[in-house]
């Protein structure tokens, strides 16, 4: 019986390998990216070094002196949000497929969007307020 550990160890190779097919210059990351995302998920244990953002201050406008003209940009290693976007895409489709996210939420998904969702509550009120409700 296959767990969604496997699952996704199946998904990620597939996927990691199309991606880097289609440019023959990133075959070669595809074989360890496979290995180091299947190891993390193996062992549950996703790498500190990953967690951890360097911030810098971006000026905005205004004086370069003044603390509040600045805000702050983190910057993160590529390869968690490779592993983030895999796992997300796999996940997500998966979701969809199986019917498994609700209906009424649109928060965060393409279709249905949320202006569908107001589109919709609108006319459920306009039909309910035509019979009188």
């Amino acid at each position: 019986m296959f767990t969604m550990y496997y699952y996704l160890l199946i998904l990620i190779n597939r996927m990691v390998l199309i991606t880097c097919q289609k440019d023959f210059s990133k075959i070669a990351l595809a074989t360890p990216f496979s290995r180091l995302f299947n190891f993390i998920l193996a062992t549950s244990h996703f790498p500190t070094a990953w967690k951890i953002a360097s911030v810098i201050p971006l000026h905005k406008s205004g004086s370069l002196h003044d603390v509040k003209n600045y805000r702050p940009i983190s910057i993160l290693p590529f390869l968690p949000k490779v592993f983030e976007k895999l796992i997300h895409k796999h996940l997500y489709s998966n979701f969809e497929t199986n019917n498994l996210l609700y209906n009424c939420n649109s928060g965060f998904r393409k279709y249905p969007s949320i202006t569908s969702n107001i589109l919709e509550d609108t006319h459920k009120l306009l039909v309910a307020k035509d019979s009188g409700c």
